[in-house]
């Protein structure tokens, strides 16, 4: 009987992979390369990290109703509903030092037809303000925890240029407060929601363009020492860098309020 149950769940549902690609200017992202022309005005940049948490990932069907992918728990990448794709490779400027990559998202669906992604990027708030030293994979990651207050980085998504060594985009929860009984508060939780249309599984990928991130920056702006002590944004408060790039992820900033997203991107494979 067992046996049978288990055959008619598998008929129906389908596996899903959803590939993720990253490119600067049309070029695939490789940690070791050098990528010209990026940023306002354009520069060089050389890949130091690119690494970030996504949750909540969902198909569209073609009534436009979103169905959760339930997520392989493998063990290493993906737990629960949260999943950690890593594009760098310990090689060049990289600096985690690890060669393990994690560039696709692997589940199963209802049997349907669709025709759209969603996802949000970060971590959900009832993970976000655990102990990454004992949490499981792949949220042990002491390198993306700022600690139970802050919670994790979201992204790290680090580059170098001729000029600054190190331009940062880490992205968090903005001021959290100990609200009492292990729970915390934020200002501005700094989740987003991204939903991509015309994506098919097994046939388009998800494309994360730097150029696009970076198209407002000044990749070379050196810090003043007063309202901003660290090249690129560590998602502060009053961080002058943070705006244009928030606004390539589709958040708000301060006084700027939040625009559509132009970082990621449906590309046909």
């Amino acid at each position: 009987m067992l046996l049978v149950l288990g055959l008619f769940a598998c008929a129906q549902t389908q596996t899903v992979t959803v590939p993720f690609i990253a490119t600067v200017n049309g070029d695939a992202f490789a940690c070791g390369q050098t990528y010209p022309d990026v940023g306002s005005p354009g520069d060089t940049i050389d890949p130091i990290d690119l690494r970030l948490f996504v949750h909540d990932v969902g198909l569209v069907d073609d009534s436009g109703a979103t169905v959760p992918i339930d997520l392989d728990q493998d063990g290493t990448w993906q737990y629960q509903n949260v999943a950690l794709l890593d594009f760098e490779d310990g090689t060049g400027a990289c600096e985690t030092g690890s060669p393990d990559m994690h560039t696709e998202l692997t589940g199963t669906v209802p049997k349907g037809t669709y025709a759209g992604l969603s996802f949000t990027l970060g971590v959900p708030d009832d993970l976000n303000h655990i102990d990454a030293s004992t949490a499981d994979a792949p949220l042990n990651d002491t390198g993306l925890w700022w600690g139970w207050l802050g919670g994790y980085k979201y992204a790290a998504i680090d580059v170098s240029t001729p000029v600054n060594p190190e331009f940062y985009l880490h992205l968090g929860a903005t001021d959290c407060t100990d609200a009492g009984g292990g729970s915390y508060a934020c200002t501005l939780d700094n989740l987003s929601a991204i939903t991509l249309p015309d994506f098919t599984p097994d046939s388009d990928a998800i494309n994360l363009d730097l150029s696009r991130l970076y198209a407002a920056s000044d990749l070379d702006a050196i810090p003043d020492g007063v309202t901003d002590s660290v090249s690129g944004c560590m998602t502060l408060a009053g961080d002058p860098e943070c705006g244009p790039l928030l606004a390539a992820l589709g958040l708000p900033w301060d006084d700027q309020a939040a625009v559509e997203q132009t970082f990621f991107e449906v590309q046909s494979q």
